[in-house]
């Protein structure tokens, strides 16, 4: 398996219109958005080479604070399929083209402000593997 880590550049857009860009993934602490303890997008774009095209892809999230809301990947909502003490997998394979776009929706649950706490990361096998 190999690990591709998607660090930045994320955007960050909370639900009012304000919007932080070229932010490094796991959040630093002092990180804001003035209305974001509501809810917050972060996307990403990336490019895939063929051999990335032709193989099983995971997408992990490593840690979040508040509630996950969904995960899309070129506008297609993704099933999580795992879920464990280090976060939670969805899918990817089949989903992905030459440019891809990554969109995370994260919402406050009850005091604790939504963003990502832990790192963003394709995990890659072949399909032999």
């Amino acid at each position: 398996m190999h690990i591709i880590r998607l660090r930045k550049p994320w955007s960050i857009a909370d639900h009012h219109g304000t919007t932080i860009e070229s932010v490094d993934i796991p959040e630093s602490e002092d990180l804001s958005v003035a209305d974001a303890r509501e809810a917050r997008d972060y996307f990403r774009k990336f490019n895939a080479t063929q051999p990335l095209l032709t193989s099983r892809v995971g997408l992990r999230l490593g840690g979040w604070s508040g509630r996950l809301v969904g995960i899309t990947v070129n506008q297609h909502k993704l099933v999580v399929t795992s879920v464990s003490s280090g976060g939670v997998v969805a899918g990817l394979t089949g989903l992905l083209t030459e440019y891809n776009e990554i969109k995370i929706s994260l919402v406050s649950d009850g005091e604790v402000r939504p963003r990502l706490t832990g790192e963003v990361v394709l995990e890659v096998c072949d399909q032999d593997e």
